[in-house]
């Protein structure tokens, strides 16, 4: 990796992680290498947590001594669910398939290039929540989600080309864009990130071909930024 490409790693990271706690309070951890191993190391820890509770919920069965006339479960619990032993908690997200709200914004000045964002469904609505205080029980509320992931990329591509260039320099950004489904392929892609958001996979994308020579250091490129 070269320094230019570390370079642009740790500027969209700082911008995504700062954005998401300064306006949803959320934490984001950057994943490192490959998002499939990420997900499939989750997987096989859930697994095992849940084979291990399962394990344990047996072995404490086996030492109860129950009258053979007593119900195993207080009158009323159909839950199956006996003092001491609690239920699984599953993540929010377990066994569900999202379907995908992407968010772009063209970046024109000093370098040219796009950023796409991609979230999860039930994410971007948690997002909309926490930056609006709710959402109301109207058919508005896509509209509403649309108008918060676009704020959210607004910001946090203005905080990325920031952090990227000297405090002298300014930096012009286009109008963003959203929809639902299909991610639009990023053009000349440059740069993707992806970040574990209590359970959700937000994904960061740079492109443009000024993005990819800047990675290459090359000169030109080198003398906007600086």
């Amino acid at each position: 990796m070269s320094v230019n490409e570390k370079q642009l790693k740790r500027c969209l990271a700082q911008a995504v992680s700062r954005t998401l706690e300064s306006m949803a309070f959320e934490q984001g951890e950057l994943i490192e290498g490959s998002l499939e191993q990420y997900l499939a190391d989750k997987e096989k820890n859930l697994n095992s947590l849940l084979s291990s509770q399962a394990v344990e919920t047996a072995d404490s069965s086996d030492k109860c001594d129950l009258d053979p006339n007593e119900e195993a479960y207080p009158p009323g619990d159909s839950s199956g669910e006996a003092d001491g032993v609690s239920e699984i908690e599953m993540p929010l997200t377990a066994g569900i398939i999202e379907e995908e709200l992407w968010t772009s914004i063209s970046i024109l000045k000093p370098l040219r290039g796009e950023m796409i964002l991609i979230f999860p469904s039930l994410y971007a609505g948690k997002l909309t929540e926490a930056i609006y205080g709710g959402l109301s029980d109207t058919d508005s509320n896509e509209v509403t989600v649309n108008d918060a992931v676009a704020e959210v990329i607004n910001i946090i591509a203005g905080c990325f080309i920031q952090e990227l260039i000297p405090s002298n320099k300014r930096f012009e950004l286009g109008l963003p864009n959203t929809g639902w489904g299909e991610v639009p392929p990023a053009e000349a892609k440059a740069l993707e990130l992806n970040f574990d958001i209590g359970g959700h996979i937000l994904t960061a994308i740079v492109g443009g071909e000024d993005f990819q020579n800047y990675v290459r250091e090359n000169d030109k490129i080198q003398e906007k930024v600086s």
